[in-house]
């Protein structure tokens, strides 16, 4: 079977090299495919090709500028981080004096919610503890 198959196939690519190969248009009386295209119909000029357009991209609103961030120091030698604005919460860590930390926001208390500067730890402090500059 396999014989026959390949044998077969053999045959047939003989048969479609030798007899299937393409001499082109080689009649008397034919013109090439431009020639009759052009002398069936009138040449007409042709329109200047069009300017290329500039691309356009939908416009993207940028995020808005984030608000700078509110820095504090501490200035008592040692201050305890609360998980909430009162005494009555329980301690999560403690700065020293000349600590840095993000002011996040200030209670109506006199409590501040603070972010501290590498440790990560957030909290409450008394924001009479805290202030703009370094001590």
């Amino acid at each position: 079977m396999l014989r026959l198959c390949a044998g077969l196939c053999a045959v047939l690519f003989l048969v479609l090299r030798i007899a299937g190969e393409d001499t082109g248009q080689t009649r008397a009386g034919l013109r090439p495919a431009e020639a009759a295209i052009t002398a069936a119909r009138p040449m007409v000029p042709r329109a200047p090709p069009l300017p290329e357009l500039p691309l356009v991209l939908p416009l993207v609103k940028a995020a808005p500028p984030e608000a700078p961030q509110t820095m504090r120091y501490v200035q008592a030698d040692t201050v305890n981080l609360r998980e909430g604005p009162s005494t009555e919460f329980a301690v999560v860590g403690q700065l020293l004096k000349g600590a840095m930390a993000q002011l996040l926001w200030t209670e109506g208390n006199g409590w501040a919610h603070i972010a501290a500067a590498g440790n990560g730890l957030t909290g409450y402090v008394a924001a009479e503890l805290l202030s703009e500059s370094a001590p």
